[in-house]
């Protein structure tokens, strides 16, 4: 070859070098389709799933996955409330990186996953669970004889309980802030921070006070020495402890006594989630007595405007509450063993409502309310109503709640006018189980204190499962009202019917079943009362509305006819008395009537 030749050829493979570098062409020959821009893309795939992670309520948690794939790569992160909700994008949450900062208890559970993307396709990661504990790595400290200008620490406490949960205060969202027994006078406590844990001890951070729900004497006077007892000295005014729009406080081992409100909480929005935990939180002497209707131990929401949901109530006492004890209004809240009390009879001092639900899927539990026999109220035992009252009646601009599947279970009430209620046509499907009804009935002329089961103003489709009853005057109850719309003295009313009454246990009560027009005559409605059994019952039946819809399955009736010296008892009167018929037993059997059973039985 010549060198003229040469020289071409040399310069026609450099050009060709050149333009295969410049579009990125393979030069060794090989087919390198990583390399090469009309090469098929990869999708992702995920290398790293994101790792759950367990941080302190306030503290930050980081979730990071990690991906191949032909870039560039796009990321979006999804969240869900649990293993079996739906997965929400998170705004901005697109880098491989995913920071949460301050977290809160209510993301206790909560799932996390990227969504990997390219123009080949995607791949998901697998879901990473945030845990939070409630407790921090730092504790605070009050105790009767700190300051308020003091560190918070064990040995330079602060001085009130009402500085510590302050915005003022050093202690963060989510502290743990640990109280000495003694006495707080006059503090009216509003927390404004959420996550707080105050925990109230004897002597030492972490010991556990009496529990004063299951003292042998409730009525003893809250005793500073064994737990922080906060005393506002005015039991006509203020808030002992106010939780109002916070998030995940706990309290436990405190008392608070002489306030208008013992402690409350609550949101205008009904979709507010607080999850809060109050145990053996105690309650007493709360409300002006001069006021027909004054003073809540405690309020968890308020009717209508404020409404508590995921709360947790365990070992509470409450005494003496002039109006209200134990309120739940909101969905999901827990009352577990929680004692109301009430001996106070000075003006209107005598409890109303004892345990009162307004809200969904709330749940009563091993609980008890105890009224002293003769107080000027009969009061309202567990009772679960709507706000119709409000809205209906009182034409209050509030959104309507009607209160379905809530469950009361294992629950005793003494001397109450009406030991277990449903009141008002939106209340259904609602369950009783296993509660206990006691009064003061001696089988002579004295009806005495306390009923047993009311079922009223149009409350449906609810059951009562296992119902103990005894010495009481009325044992089971249906009657009308004018509120939630009547207007009466006689309209059509509200029947409430489908409610099932199953294997109730009925012993020694003046009245049997008692239809009761109290002020509206309506008719008692379709209901079902089976599996039970009535002994000793002096006026088995007290029709004072008709009653023609009830039916009566596989039940005995025992009256007082072998008694002596109770000789007039008997089975149906009123003026109604002709509506209970035959035809409304199945497998019914009775005995001892007093003056036989009317023609047909």
């Amino acid at each position: 070859m010549t060198s003229s030749r040469w020289l071409q050829s040399f310069r026609f493979l450099a050009l060709l070098s050149l333009i295969l570098s410049l579009c990125g062409c393979p030069t060794n020959g090989e087919n390198d389709a990583a390399t090469s821009p009309w090469a098929r893309p990869t999708p992702p795939t995920i290398t790293a799933h994101p790792a759950s992670v367990t941080v302190a309520v306030g503290a930050t948690a980081t979730f990071t996955v990690q991906a191949n794939g032909t870039t560039p790569l796009t990321y979006r992160w999804q969240k869900r409330n649990g293993p079996n909700a739906a997965w929400a994008n998170l705004q901005g949450a697109s880098s491989p990186t995913l920071t949460l900062t301050a977290v809160s208890a209510s993301s206790n559970g909560s799932q996390y996953r990227s969504i990997v993307r390219n123009r080949a396709g995607s791949a998901t990661s697998n879901p990473a669970t945030l845990t939070v504990t409630s407790a921090p790595s730092t504790a605070y400290y009050v105790a009767p004889t700190g300051s308020d200008s003091g560190l918070g620490t064990l040995t330079s406490p602060w001085r009130t309980i009402t500085y510590a949960v302050s915005a003022a205060s050093r202690a963060p969202a989510g502290a743990t802030i640990y109280v000495k027994a003694g006495l707080y006078s006059n503090e009216n406590v509003v927390f404004e921070k959420d996550g707080i844990t105050l925990i109230g001890y004897k002597t030492t951070p972490g010991d556990q006070p009496p529990i004063l729900a299951n003292s042998p004497n409730p009525f003893a006077p809250f005793n500073p020495a064994d737990m922080p007892l906060l005393d506002g000295g005015n039991r006509n005014q203020g808030i002992g402890i106010n939780l109002r729009g916070r998030k995940d406080i706990t309290l436990q081992n405190i008392s608070v006594m002489r306030y208008a409100y013992g402690v409350i909480a609550g949101n205008s929005s009904q979709s507010f989630v607080e999850h809060h935990l109050l145990t053996n939180v105690n309650v007493s002497t709360t409300g002006n007595v001069s006021d027909d209707y004054s003073g809540i131990g405690i309020s968890l929401g308020s009717m209508g405007t404020q409404y508590s949901n995921g709360v947790t109530v365990r070992n509470a006492l409450i005494v003496n509450a002039a109006a209200e004890g134990l309120t739940l209004n909101g969905d999901g809240n827990l009352a577990d063993n929680v004692k109301v009390y009430c001996n106070e009879n000075t003006g209107y001092a005598a409890t109303d409502y004892y345990v009162m639900v307004t809200g969904n899927d709330n749940i009563v539990q091993n609980s008890l309310a105890n009224r002293k026999p003769g107080l000027s109220h009969s009061g309202h035992g567990f009772s679960i109503k709507s706000n119709a009252e409000q809205v209906v009646d009182q034409g209050k601009p509030f959104p309507i709640v009607d209160p379905e599947r809530n469950l009361f279970r294992n629950n005793v009430a003494y001397n109450l006018g009406e030991g277990f209620v449903v009141r008002h046509r939106g209340v259904r499907f609602n369950t009783f189980r296993d509660n206990k009804a006691y009064g003061t009935h001696t089988g002579w002329d004295d009806c005495g204190d306390g009923n047993g089961i009311s079922i009223r103003d149009g409350a449906s489709d609810n059951q009562f499962i296992n119902t103990q009853i005894e010495n009481v005057c009325t044992a089971i109850s249906f009657n009308d009202t004018t509120e939630d719309g009547d207007s009466g003295p006689n309209p059509p009313g509200h029947p409430g019917n489908n409610n099932v009454i199953d294997n109730a246990t009925v012993n020694n009560a003046y009245v049997g079943l008692d239809f009761n027009e109290y002020d509206v005559q309506s008719d008692a409605g379709a209901n079902t009362i089976r599996n039970s059994r009535f002994t000793l019952t002096r006026y088995m039946f007290y029709a004072h509305r008709h009653a023609t819809l009830m039916r009566y399955l596989n039940s005995s009736f025992s009256g007082t006819a072998l008694v002596t010296p109770l000789t007039d008892g008997e089975f149906s009167v009123g003026p109604y008395a002709q509506d209970v018929q035959p035809t409304q037993f199945t497998a019914c059997t009775f005995t001892n009537i007093e003056g036989g059973l009317p023609a047909g039985f």
